[in-house]
């Protein structure tokens, strides 16, 4: 049998000629076979014995019924189909994005939800996630790398819309230097030394243009103002729980996102999908709806945070 026109519902890879595929006996379901003992069972179990007849759909896929895993309601029909396509849904003037499509072939379930329906809210990289989410689903795995959310957090939790995750982490941010510049300037001998550097730069600016003499190995051409502002610098001491903090601040969200960042992405987007399943919508319109709210904010957003977040906490 030709499986090449489907697809793996597992890692959601299309199969090749030489790819080594098993099929379920009950509903005739394709799987890599190292997809199937990754799950150790069907991914359509859950369907068997309804009546979704999943194996005459892989065995006649030229037929002009479509194949579909999900018994299809009345905005799947034909007729609504071809008056869809003439009349398309437009966001900001443009046509829909590829995934949002009526009775799509590869349409998997993921938390008991149509897949196509995590498709319009991931929004951006769906490849990336959607075959994660489907492996973690079907397992109840948790643990799931994010390299970008590991080295950049709160620009990964700003750009997915889980605001609450990136406002506590900015809350961190703040915290910890708003508590160094508390501890630093309390000290009198800092603050006597910033002055003093300030006189002179009303009197000589060019002497500290870009602060050049904090980096010079001869300090003899240096003022005394400049000199006793590099000692003051290099005698601060931090407390241990400042040092405690920096290492929190800096670690904790990184090993927590980049671990499970995944998994709590795909609570909080089951949890969008719930709201929006609520405003009776249907369809298109659902999957239009959770792509704008939930999808992604601008990338050059995400850009500019995730650099300054780098610099400062590198």
């Amino acid at each position: 049998m030709d499986f090449t026109k489907f697809h793996c519902p597992v890692c959601n890879k299309n199969f090749t000629e030489n790819d080594d595929v098993v099929v379920c006996p009950e509903c005739g379901t394709p799987h890599h076979r190292e997809c199937y003992k990754i799950t150790g069972k069907c991914f359509n179990e859950g369907l068997h014995g309804s009546e979704n007849n999943l194996k005459e759909n892989y065995e006649n896929p030229e037929e002009e019924k479509k194949t579909e895993i999900f018994k299809p309601t009345e905005e799947n029909s034909d007729e609504n189909k071809k008056e869809n396509s003439e009349k398309p849904f437009k966001i900001n003037g443009k046509g829909l994005p590829d995934f949002i499509k009526f009775g799509s072939v590869q349409d998997q379930l993921i938390e008991g939800k149509h897949s196509s329906l995590f498709e319009a809210a991931v929004g951006k990289n769906q490849n990336y996630y959607i075959p994660r989410f489907t492996v973690m689903s079907s397992l109840n795995k948790g643990i799931s790398l994010n390299l970008v959310a590991f080295f950049a957090p709160l620009a990964w939790s700003l750009y997915r819309k889980m605001y609450k995750i990136s406002a506590l982490i900015f809350a961190g941010y703040l915290l910890f230097f708003g508590l160094s510049f508390y501890h630093t300037y309390s000290n009198t001998e800092v603050v006597e030394a910033v002055k003093d550097c300030y006189e002179e730069i009303q009197k000589n600016p060019e002497a500290y243009a870009d602060f050049e003499f904090l980096y010079e190995e001869n300090t003899d051409y240096l003022t005394d103002a400049q000199k006793n502002f590099i000692n003051v610098s290099e005698s601060i001491t931090y407390p241990i729980y400042l040092i405690i903090l920096s290492y929190a601040i800096r670690y904790v969200p990184k090993i927590a996102l980049g671990v499970f960042g995944n998994k709590i992405y795909l609570k909080k987007l089951k949890k969008n999908i719930d709201k929006a399943e609520k405003k009776n919508l249907e369809g298109d319109k659902l999957k239009i709806y959770l792509y704008k709210k939930y999808g992604t904010i601008p990338m050059f957003l995400a850009i500019i945070v995730g650099i300054l977040e780098l610099t400062m906490f590198r």
